[in-house]
């Protein structure tokens, strides 16, 4: 069979196949997007509906109140403008009553009750209404024709108003009275289903499509009430019967085409063929420009360029090996680096046919491009990180690269160019690498151009070889007469150097004078601030030490009034609040001098807390509030780290916590974490602090309340020393607070822990002051301390001595008499030297000795005493008020044994020297 034959053959049944079933799923999607656009238009329709017939009965309940409710008395109304149609009510024995009725409105008057009313009129909508004389109103909307054509109208599609599944009404009636054996098949294939369920039905040219509706919540007859929305839809019947006819004609109609144009291709392919036969013949004969035109974009016609490429191929190679010949003539011609590799570059890029490439030299560990054409000029390759460079480099072998996909691009200031061909050949002299030939391609060349550069490498080898020897010889002779130049010029500027080093010399020494002068002001600025704060601390805290002592030892006299040690106390909570916020100023002007050093000891917080709580009690007994310290751990934990700085600041976030607590409780616990963490938490049931304050509540000068109306004191440094000496002893602090609820501070000191020491007689540490619990697990340590407060009247005969040494008379008298009533024996003396002559005298037990006095301080006395080989085993305390000097190792530094600051506190001095006499194996009070 001929080639034509079987192409016709193949093209009719391709085209029957095609056509038919092309045109089977037009008809199909056609079909499918009519029946949709139908099912859409009847259910807007229906949600038409349902609105016009929910806007109708609104609409009623309106007319009804603005028509009839307004009247005073039952009276017969006219409702014919209203769009309520019936009012009525029931009688004596359950009689229907007319009230209203519209004119033109048809309804069965066989009044009988109300059910058979009902049941005799199923196209109502009846609502009712109770009246103020307590009658029920009955109102109603007829379904009459007029009222579904009405409907029909605006929902564009017709109603029937279905009773016991049979069509009762419906609009247009004229002309659907033809499609009522649809209805109530319709109707009975939707009576099952849910609302807005579509059937389809067909009828004499048309569709019929329609959607049950049952409306919910109206009073209607015993009788099946619902609406049947329809609309006849003849576009899809027209469509189907259209198609009928088209199906056929597309059919014969690709028939027919498609043979023509089969026939006009079979003949360019008979054309194709003999043009490459036509060829084939005159490149025998020795004509290689002549290549075969390429009538056709088919087999045929790639062979032709198949074909042609040959040919070309042939023919290059001839060419190649003139333009050989030419290249050495080049390279003969040409001296410089610059102008040999330019016209090296240009004539192979000529003689392959090429419109890219360059040619890299070598230069230590990179290769810089020499001379490049389309590709960039300022490109340096890093050979280490160019697995291609590097591949050629290492095996000195060209490589050949081609690209079908996810090809290379070079960029230029308005293109883009995808290149599809890649070679790199090295040049290589000898055996020494001198660089790198880099051409590129958009296409894919016919003959490769690798054999070409492979042929003339070592001849551009040798050229380049003999430019770059050219050049440094070149370059070695200007560097010498550079050299020369700048060795002259450098002359002439030493000169002048010598002079501006001079100026700046005596600038440097002029400014240095400036500098140290600057910096002995600031040392003498310090000492200022010094010494402002230790004599200002001295002033304010010795007549506190009065006030409180004297104000503590009256509370606690039973010989004075009642009234008189309420007002005491008023004066000795007011007096401590004042102590409060002088030490805290105080204390933030040493931290903003850098007044402070971490010294660490050991201490155990049973012994540590058992303090901490007997100084903040009076802060919750005056307020009735429970206090209660617990160590939450099986073990004693010996502590290793800033006693003093950890006490401020719990003392600190105590006094806060009892501040804001007027009601509850407040807790302080203490808890390991981790292996060598301690954590103190102090929880609150006070007044809460919001979000937007937690932030900012550690800030210097910082208060939850400002302005006139605040209920709470305080200069707002107490939590920013906290939250400073916690830096410093590289712990962190926060908070957790709910208003209204209470607050939880938490200081979480690292590395703390240095042993675990287990308890003596309980499973865990608690001071409380709630006095209600009676069975309180109260520690050894805090029963020890208070009991070895009380005097022993059996040993009066000898008295502990203890030297009272200040300049201020209150603080003697005041401290004498806090001592006297604890039963020890005093001395006194009011400054260094009079101390020193007391004490070639008596040896006394202990001396209380003050920091500033006049004659002799207190330093030079401690020196003294300690300088003295009968004096030096002797236990003095320093007593101050110092703002500089309360660092308990500087005191100790110093000669001390101890420190007791001002004002001085009941509880913290019997403490301190109790445990001073016992110590010193004297025999107790």
């Amino acid at each position: 069979m001929k080639i034509n034959v079987r192409i016709t053959l193949i093209t009719f049944l391709v085209v029957v196949i095609v056509s038919g079933v092309s045109s089977l799923v037009y008809y199909s999607t056609t079909n499918a997007i009519l029946e949709s656009r139908n099912t859409k238009n009847i259910i807007n329709s229906t949600n038409d509906f349902v609105f016009f017939l929910e806007s109708s009965i609104d609409k009623t309940n309106e007319d009804f109140q603005k028509y009839y409710l307004n009247k005073n008395k039952i009276e017969p109304i006219n409702i014919d403008s209203t769009s309520v149609d019936l009012i009525f009510s029931i009688g004596e024995e359950n009689q229907v009553k007319i009230i209203a009725i519209k004119t033109g409105i048809i309804i069965n008057r066989r009044f009988n009750t109300f059910k058979d009313f009902v049941d005799d009129n199923p196209h109502l909508i009846v609502q009712f209404f109770k009246n103020w004389e307590g009658a029920t109103i009955y109102y109603a909307i007829v379904i009459d024709e007029k009222f579904l054509n009405e409907a029909s109208k605006k929902i564009r599609a017709d109603v029937a108003l279905m009773i016991d599944n049979l069509p009762y009404n419906y609009s247009n009636s004229n002309e659907n009275s033809n499609y009522v054996a649809n209805m109530i098949n319709s109707q009975n294939k939707l009576k099952y289903l849910n609302n807005f369920d579509i059937i389809n039905s067909s009828t004499s040219g048309a569709d019929f499509v329609a959607v049950k509706y049952q409306p919910k919540n109206i009073l209607t007859s015993t009788s099946k009430f619902s609406f049947l929305v329809f609309s006849l839809y003849s576009e899809l019947y027209y469509f189907t019967d259209t198609m009928k006819i088209i199906i056929p004609v597309i059919i014969l109609t690709g028939i027919v085409l498609a043979m023509i144009f089969a026939l006009v291709f079979t003949a360019k392919f008979r054309k194709q063929i003999s043009l490459l036969t036509e060829a084939t013949t005159i490149n025998r004969q020795g004509n290689l420009d002549y290549h075969v035109p390429i009538i056709s974009k088919d087999e045929i016609g790639n062979l032709g360029v198949t074909f042609n490429q040959m040919i070309s191929e042939i023919n290059n190679k001839e060419k190649l090996e003139k333009q050989y010949a030419e290249f050495i003539v080049i390279l003969n011609q040409n001296i410089t680096l610059k102008d040999l590799s330019h016209s090296v570059l240009v004539k192979i890029l000529e003689s392959v046919n090429f419109k890219f490439g360059a040619i890299y030299l070598q230069q230590e560990d990179d290769l810089s491009v020499l001379c490049s054409i389309g590709l960039d000029k300022n490109y340096n390759v890093d050979i280490e990180n160019t697995g291609l460079y590097k591949s050629v480099i290492e095996q000195r072998e060209s490589v050949e690269m081609k690209f079908e996909e996810n090809m290379p691009v070079i960029r230029s200031a308005i293109l883009e160019i995808e290149i599809r061909y890649l070679v790199i050949v090295p040049i290589i002299f000898g055996d020494k690498f001198l660089g790198l030939i880099e051409l590129v391609s958009e296409t894919i060349p016919i003959i490769s151009p690798r054999e070409f550069l492979e042929k003339i490498k070592e001849q551009l080898a040798i050229g380049l070889n003999n430019s770059l020897s050219y050049q440094k010889l070149s370059k070695l002779v200007d560097e010498l007469k550079q050299l020369n130049e700048e060795y002259h010029k450098q002359n002439i500027q030493i000169s002048g150097h010598n002079e501006e080093l001079v100026k700046l010399h005596s600038q440097l020494k002029e400014k240095a004078s400036e500098l140290e002068e600057e910096k002995r002001k600031a040392v003498e600025l310090s000492h200022v601030k010094s010494q402002f704060l230790a004599s200002m601390s001295h002033e304010l805290k010795t007549p506190l030490n009065s006030i409180i002592g004297l104000s503590e030892l009256t509370e606690k006299d039973p010989a004075s009034l009642q009234k008189t040690k309420d007002r005491v106390k008023i004066v000795l909570r007011n007096s401590k609040k004042l102590l409060g916020m002088i030490n805290n100023i105080l204390e933030f002007s040493k931290i903003e001098a850098g007044k402070y050093d971490v010294n660490k000891q050991n201490f155990l917080p049973s012994e540590f807390l058992t303090e901490i709580y007997l100084s903040s009690e009076i802060l919750f007994s005056e307020k009735q509030l429970p206090f209660t310290i617990k160590i939450n751990s099986s073990k004693n934990l010996l502590l290793n780290t800033d006693k003093t700085k950890v006490e401020h600041i719990l003392l600190n976030l105590i006094s806060n916590a009892a501040k804001f607590t007027d009601i509850g409780s407040v807790t302080m616990n203490v808890e390991k974490v981790d292996a060598r963490d301690v954590k103190f938490s102090i929880i609150d049931t006070g007044i809460g602090i919001s979000e937007t304050n937690q932030q900012k509540i550690f800030n210097e000068f910082s208060q939850v309340e400002s302005g006139n109306s605040r209920k709470y004191s305080g200069a707002g440094l107490g939590l920013a020393i906290c939250a400073r000496y916690a830096e410093i002893l590289n712990a962190s602090i926060g908070v957790n607070s709910l208003e209204g609820v209470g607050s939880t501070f938490t200081l979480l000191i690292s590395e703390a822990i240095s042993e675990e020491i287990p308890f003596h007689n309980e499973k865990e540490f608690l001071i409380s002051s709630d006095r209600k619990n009676k069975k309180i697990n109260t520690p050894d340590s805090l029963l020890t301390v208070n009991q070895s407060l009380i005097p022993d009247e059996s040993s009066k005969t000898l008295l502990p001595q203890i030297l009272l040494v200040d300049d201020d008379k209150d603080t003697l008298y005041t401290v004498g008499e806090i001592l006297t009533n604890l039963g020890y024996n005093l001395h006194y003396a009011n400054n260094g030297i009079e101390c020193l002559a007391k004490l070639e005298e008596i040896k006394p037990d202990l001396i209380l000795l003050d920091i500033m006095m006049p004659e002799m301080d207190g330093f030079e006395t401690i020196k003294k005493i300690r300088a003295s080989e009968s004096l030096k085993y002797l236990k003095v305390f320093a007593l101050t008020a110092h703002a500089m000097l309360d660092d308990k190792h500087i005191i100790e530094q110093t000669g001390f044994d101890d420190l007791i600051t001002k004002p001085v506190e009941n509880t913290t001095i019997q403490l301190k020297v109790k445990q001073a006499i016992i110590n010193n194996n004297r025999k107790p009070v």
